[in-house]
């Protein structure tokens, strides 16, 4: 059974620099379904990361409407969408954002703090996902102590922990 899991309808967004104006996208309108993978490709300064940003409301569009599990979410308030980040949108940027003063398992464990599970079993979570990506036997290690592939791999298992609908 199809699930519309985000859909994007005619969304432009215009940045002004200056006098000037950029139009990052231009009456995008897309669907994606639970369960599907899309790739987004072009070249730099294409709008690929626009397109991302307003995807998961990080960013809000110009024009066009952008929905998330069937909820209107363009020009949505700050707490709410602060709320729908923390139960349905995950993301991993390019670069790792780990925190340094704490080791891979406890960076893992860190989105669980608004959710109610005891730290036992958080960390039980936690070895699970650094399990799935590779990594239980670095759960203690500090990010200076993970090559930057494992580092990144951190962050999967941090993004994959609170099982994001997005």
């Amino acid at each position: 059974m199809r699930r519309l899991i985000s859909e994007l309808r005619n969304v432009s967004k215009i940045y002004k620099m200056g006098v000037d104006s950029v139009n990052a996208l231009d009456n995008i309108s897309l669907n994606v379904d639970k369960g599907e993978f899309i790739a987004v490709m072009g070249p730099s300064g294409s709008g690929k990361s626009t397109l991302l940003n307003v995807i998961g409301g990080i960013d809000q569009p110009t024009a066009g409407e952008v929905f998330l599990d069937s909820e209107k979410i363009d020009h949505m308030n700050e707490k709410d969408l602060l709320n729908i980040h923390r139960k349905k949108v995950a993301y991993v940027f390019q670069e790792a954002r780990l925190f340094l003063s704490l080791n891979a398992m406890e960076n893992v464990m860190l989105p669980l703090i608004f959710f109610g599970n005891s730290t036992k079993k958080k960390g039980e979570l936690a070895l699970e996902m650094l399990r799935r990506v590779g990594l239980e036997k670095r759960a203690y290690h500090m990010p200076n102590e993970l090559s930057g592939g494992e580092a990144q791999r951190v962050c999967i298992a941090r993004m994959l922990i609170t099982n994001p609908l997005l």
